[in-house]
């Protein structure tokens, strides 16, 4: 349904149906969406079009993750996650060591998700060092098949780059919990923010 064609039939609809007078702007969020862009600016060229502020800031997200020392840490991070929680014993070892709390946290943006977990790890740093150099550890089968955990946690370089990272995407990490909630209109909330943060 995608597709630019369907998009901008649907759009024409309900300007129509609105009222085009009544209608200022549209907003949204998809790639196709750029092409219809171009197709209603001839038809509709009073109405500003605009992309979704969420849909935005993810890609600025994922331009930043891009960035190869970024990039970089970002891979860690998956290779490490996917690795304790691959296996039943390390996963029990891991949420034994950080009091039942987890690395991984899903979010409905997809680079928000890396964030999340980036962040977690970051604040977990020390358990997750006293849990490598453990007893425990060692005598865990899977710790001898491990994939660069240990060397990874025990990198200062690492850290480094991972609380960096954390420097690039928190701003942007805040701006977007503000403009995709949708409890209350966003717009006001964003300025401000942009205000306070780049002052």
């Amino acid at each position: 349904m995608h597709t630019r064609e369907y998009i901008f039939n649907w759009v024409e609809k309900c300007i129509q149906k609105v009222g085009e007078n009544r209608v200022l702007q549209v907003v949204t969020d998809h790639p196709s969406n750029i092409a219809t862009k171009n197709m209603l600016k001839f038809t509709r060229s009073n109405i500003f079009w605009s992309s979704c502020a969420a849909y935005t800031i993810d890609l600025m997200l994922e331009a930043i993750g891009k960035l190869l020392k970024y990039k970089l840490v970002i891979e860690k991070v998956r290779s490490l996650t996917i690795f304790l929680y691959a296996h039943h014993s390390t996963l029990s070892l891991m949420r034994e060591f950080t009091n039942r709390r987890d690395l991984v946290r899903s979010a409905i943006i997809r680079f928000a998700t890396a964030f999340l977990s980036l962040s977690c790890l970051v604040d977990k740093k020390s358990q997750l060092a006293a849990m490598v150099s453990s007893t425990k550890w060692d005598d865990n089968r899977w710790s001898k098949t491990e994939k660069g955990t240990k060397a990874t946690i025990y990198s200062d370089i690492f850290w480094t780059n991972a609380r960096e990272v954390l420097k690039m995407y928190t701003p942007l990490f805040k701006l977007l919990r503000i403009v995709d909630a949708d409890r209350r209109p966003s717009m006001g909330f964003l300025f401000g923010m942009l205000e306070v943060l780049y002052a």
